[in-house]
């Protein structure tokens, strides 16, 4: 069985700035982002099991910057993906992951979260919570926190794999 899993980068992957919209237009905006080191060994970590493939996913604007720069910063940063795949925004990211096997987003927003996990049973959802979001409770699903270590991470996100995954077996 496939697994796919996607991580989302505005606040996940790169610490989330409070910063207007407009700032965020700005050519070098996420350039300057800062990485979280835990998520990226994370990443690191669960792309040595051999059952993943580990992929971003990211919203970008629809300008001539905001992708290219998405892809710089992730070599930057020395993100190891299979593939960093960019959804314009205001899309489902759902849209643009893998037609087959079981898809896995670990997103901060609970927006896009719902709308992935209501594409269907194979979409499974995990919040990370980056210490700015999750002050509303919208979100009941499974989670992640920047307080964890890379190995806790990748430890609670195999383990709702492996849990969602047998679920689906016994349905």
């Amino acid at each position: 069985m496939v697994i796919t899993v996607y991580f989302d980068m505005d606040g996940v992957l790169a610490k989330w700035r409070n910063a207007k919209v407009k700032k965020t237009h700005k050519r070098k905006f996420f350039l300057r982002s800062k990485l979280q080191m835990n998520v990226r060994d994370a990443i690191a970590l669960l792309g040595e099991d051999e059952r993943f493939i580990i992929n971003g996913l990211s919203h970008a604007y629809t300008d001539a910057h905001s992708a290219k720069n998405k892809h710089i910063w992730v070599q930057r940063k020395n993100v190891v993906f299979n593939k960093l795949i960019i959804v314009p925004y205001g899309k489902n990211k759902a849209d643009y992951a893998a037609k087959k096997g079981v898809k896995v987003l670990v997103d901060d927003n609970s927006k896009v979260l719902r709308a992935w996990c209501e594409k269907g049973p194979e979409y499974i959802g995990i919040k990370f919570y980056n210490g700015i979001n999750g002050n509303n409770g919208t979100w009941t699903g499974p989670n992640i926190s920047h307080e964890m270590t890379a190995e806790e991470m990748t430890r609670t996100i195999i383990k709702i794999i492996d849990d969602a995954v047998s679920e689906r077996k016994a349905a």
